[in-house]
């Protein structure tokens, strides 16, 4: 079941005491990433529980090694580093970009609509009408060519620009 839909009922089918119930009132809980073991934060799809993407924020002077074609390379200012939704995407970041998404990210459960308000293509996977996170399989996805840009439709079918 997903976070919109659920019921006053537990997992196990019996009813919850009023104690126990949703306060949320059929509003979904923020969308938060989680820390994972080499450093990246990973966001999570609010239908599916699997990963909707990676995001890391890397130094200048750092080696990336995204396990693409391209190998390993090392960087000559900040980037984020996206990978895990349509491809990897490496974008340059400010000095100050970098400062405000490291602090950002570190921190326990970063909401991922504060990262969208950094830069929403940071976080192509999260709806900003939904305000909330899907993987790719659950966003339908309309590209005219290989070189267009990639727009997206919801679950919700919100329409969103997801890759320029």
């Amino acid at each position: 079941m997903t976070g919109r839909n659920r019921s006053p009922a537990g997992d196990d089918g019996e009813a919850r005491p009023p104690s126990e119930q949703p306060t949320n009132h059929g509003d979904p809980e923020p969308d938060r990433g989680m820390r994972a073991d080499d450093g990246a934060t990973e966001f999570l799809c609010a239908e599916c529980g699997e990963v909707a993407g990676r995001l890391r924020v890397v130094a200048g002077g750092d080696i990336v090694d995204d396990d693409s074609v391209a190998g390993q390379w090392r960087l000559n200012g900040p980037v984020t580093v996206l990978s895990g939704f349509i491809g990897v995407i490496t974008t340059v970041v400010s000095d100050a970009g970098y400062d405000s998404l490291h602090r950002l990210l570190g921190e326990q459960g970063p909401l991922t609509r504060d990262v969208a308000d950094i830069g929403v293509d940071l976080v192509p996977f999260f709806c900003r009408q939904c305000r909330r996170t899907y993987c790719r399989s659950h966003w339908d996805l309309w590209q005219d060519s290989p070189t267009s840009v990639v727009i997206g439709y919801c679950p919700n079918r919100h329409r969103q620009l997801v890759d320029d």
